[in-house]
């Protein structure tokens, strides 16, 4: 997926830190988005899980709705309507995961970013 990023000029804007989750929680990433346009939106975004080994995990979240309007003001904040929810059981090893988040406008592309964070027992 790292390389799908850069293959697409993307910035890849990986948090700094790590945080940690324990089997028994729940990851879901709370995402929002600023236009700086006075056009209309049609936000959704996508997340795919990269595990420990390089494998992309199968289950995908895709389509996820952040906002659809016809017109919005310039500067307007949208956070997102549906939410990731990433739920693990004895099957994910401990280790360093990746969410690979992509945001598109109308199906286009506007952002793409990883959040990295760490599995523990």
């Amino acid at each position: 997926m790292a390389r799908t990023i850069q293959s697409l000029e993307i910035a890849d804007y990986g948090l700094p830190y790590f945080s940690q989750f324990k089997r028994s929680e729940t990851v879901s990433p709370f995402l929002s988005f600023i236009s700086f346009t006075g056009e209309g939106v049609d936000l959704t975004y996508s997340v795919k899980l990269e595990r420990p080994d390089g494998e992309i995990d199968v289950k995908e979240n895709n389509n996820l709705r952040i906002e659809q309007r016809s017109r919005v003001n310039d500067g307007a904040f949208f956070p997102a309507r549906e939410f990731a929810t990433i739920s693990f059981d004895q099957s994910y090893a401990p280790g360093y995961y990746n969410l690979y988040i992509t945001i598109r406008d109308r199906g286009n592309i506007k952002i793409a970013f990883n959040m990295r964070f760490e599995l523990t027992e």
